[in-house]
């Protein structure tokens, strides 16, 4: 089974079936792929135009107000999957992981 993104939600079947291996596509209805590529366009606007956008351009929590060069823009990102996946507590079953990085994989 395929799991399909299609901005509508997911029910927990479908989530668990991500846990557990099953491969995720983005729909290919152009309405949903539009609204896909207006979301993305008003971030890469933003960030053309130097503004501020939280977590994509600033640091997080109270470094918010800390701005990230362009050039290192995709660290940032990268480093924020890292701090997520190594964050103090218990370790997350390999299923939940699977499901993170294969959301994560869609979306870049």
């Amino acid at each position: 089974m395929t799991v399909i993104i299609s901005g509508e939600g997911l029910s927990v079947e479908q989530i668990a079936a991500v846990a557990n291996g099953e491969p995720v596509e983005i729909t290919g209805d152009p309405d949903v792929r539009a609204r896909m590529e207006r979301s993305r366009d008003v971030v890469r606007d933003a960030l053309a135009r130097g503004e501020a956008v939280y977590g994509v351009s600033t640091l997080f929590g109270a470094m918010a107000d800390h701005h990230v060069p362009a050039d290192q823009l995709v660290e940032l990102e990268r480093l924020a999957l890292w701090q997520h996946k190594t964050a103090t507590g218990p370790r997350l079953p390999a299923e939940e992981v699977r499901a993170a990085m294969r959301c994560a994989r869609i979306r870049s």
